[in-house]
């Protein structure tokens, strides 16, 4: 989160002052970081599991997925609203992966999949 969306935001003026000294954009950029680190830990469990032959690995896996493609979702979404009409724009990265980050809930196994999975486990 200290790269594109921060320093758009640190850069891009508004009403003459740069945009990130406006409250509600600090706070979406503190929001898009909390769900950023979450679902950084949550993969960082999986893979940990993953490595120990921990048997809740199955479930750490789908949680870390679901958690991870619907965080980049709404995280890009959240970008395209900050970066406003240059976010669609195709020749923009953040365009690209606000195209990108739809297939990471289809792609490996559906949220509904995920959740399935996870479901399964609450019933054992």
């Amino acid at each position: 989160m200290r790269g594109g969306a921060t320093a758009y935001a640190r850069d891009r003026e508004v009403f003459g002052a740069p945009m990130i000294e406006l409250q509600t954009i600090r706070h979406r950029l503190a929001a898009m970081s909390v769900e950023l680190e979450a679902a950084r830990l949550l993969t960082y469990q999986a893979a940990a599991r993953l490595d120990a032959g921990h048997p809740e690995t199955a479930n750490s896996v789908a949680r870390a997925k679901y958690h991870a493609a619907i965080a980049a979702n709404h995280i890009v979404d959240e970008c395209v609203q900050l970066f406003g009409g240059s976010g669609f724009l195709e020749e923009t990265p953040v365009a690209r992966h606000y195209r990108d980050a739809r297939v990471l809930r289809i792609g490996g196994g559906t949220d509904e999949i995920q959740l399935e999975i996870l479901a399964k486990g609450l019933s054992a």
